[in-house]
């Protein structure tokens, strides 16, 4: 089995989190911002999620609007921002799985791109995620 989808993530000095220490992150977190393509053209928007184990599940029938992303390779951000920047960020990618009412990024699914860390392609970081 792949290893889970691995996140871009840095802490508020701009050092990268380990996985584990991202992960925890994300299972605090319930709300970020779902990235995917949509009629070729990138779109982001809020959404609600939660983290379980090395899975992120994103119900649709709280968010009739998302479109199908099934086997689209989409990412969701989270972060916790300050007045003077941000404390943490994590960004995990993988490929869309449909479940019922719900879309998953499940471990073992991969991005085609490497993660980056504040923009440099960088090693897998850990994942974390962030209240709002």
């Amino acid at each position: 089995m792949s290893p889970p989808p691995e996140p871009a993530v840095t802490d508020q000095t701009g050092q990268p989190l380990t996985s584990r220490q991202c992960w925890q992150l994300l299972h605090r977190t319930a709300v970020g911002r779902l990235v995917y393509t949509h009629h070729a053209l990138p779109a982001v928007c809020p959404a609600r999620f939660t983290a379980i184990a090395t899975r992120i599940l994103i119900p649709t029938t709280e968010q009739p609007w998302l479109p199908d992303l099934t086997g689209q390779v989409i990412a969701v951000h989270a972060d916790e921002l300050s007045d003077t920047g941000p404390l943490w960020t994590v960004t995990v990618v993988g490929h869309a799985q449909h479940q019922g009412d719900i879309i998953i990024i499940a471990a073992g699914t991969q991005s085609a791109t490497p993660p980056a860390i504040d923009g440099r392609p960088g090693p897998p970081p850990d994942v974390k995620q962030n209240p709002f």
